[in-house]
């Protein structure tokens, strides 16, 4: 496996300490590891594009007090 050499800043240190405390990672190494996966996952995703459906019909389930005007999510999308 390659070595990878970098200088760490005060900062940076001392974020990867708090990122090892809270995954209970036993090195530095690992918790790298786990961020540039983790960047790479999200990385991904944000190329994926958004499936808007998904979101159909939330401000009608969310909201206690719905309008009379709108009895279903269908009547709220199809509104005009």
């Amino acid at each position: 496996m390659p070595q990878f050499n970098m200088n760490l800043d005060a900062n940076f240190e001392q974020q990867l300490l708090e990122l090892m405390t809270l995954r209970n990672l036993k090195s530095k190494a690992a918790a790298i590891r786990v961020v540039v996966a983790e960047a790479l996952k999200r990385a991904k995703l944000a190329k994926e594009p958004i499936n808007f459906d998904s979101f159909r019909g939330i401000a009608v389930a969310a909201n206690p007090n719905p309008s009379p005007q709108f009895q279903s999510d269908d009547d709220l999308w199809g509104a005009s």
